[in-house]
């Protein structure tokens, strides 16, 4: 994703999990949420859901699975060119970044 970066549109992201599930087939090829560097927080209390990205992201070269599989079309890979359009427009944020512990 080198120069480009990860929005999504608040309060759309269902938390299907699709994204998480089509980032671990593209990298690892089986499902499953450590092998992904897309994850979904999901608020216990409310349901909203949100996507995290880890900063491995930022550097790994994918077909962008996360973004086809996104059926509410929440996820949007923008080149840094589109940036303000889009954090100027109230629907769309960037992806939060996080470093994944590592899991023994």
């Amino acid at each position: 994703m080198d120069g480009k970066y990860l929005f999504y549109q608040l309060n759309r992201c269902t938390g299907c999990q699709l994204c998480v599930m089509a980032c671990s087939l593209m990298r690892e090829g089986g499902c499953g949420e450590k092998e992904s560097l897309i994850s979904i927080l999901t608020h216990p209390q409310f349901g909203t859901s949100q996507p995290l990205v880890d900063q491995a992201c930022m550097w790994e070269e994918c077909d962008e699975w996360c973004i086809q599989v996104c059926s509410p079309g929440v996820l949007h890979l923008a080149a840094q060119e589109d940036w303000g359009r889009l954090m100027a427009n109230s629907d769309w944020n960037p992806v939060p970044i996080a470093v994944k512990e590592k899991r023994p």
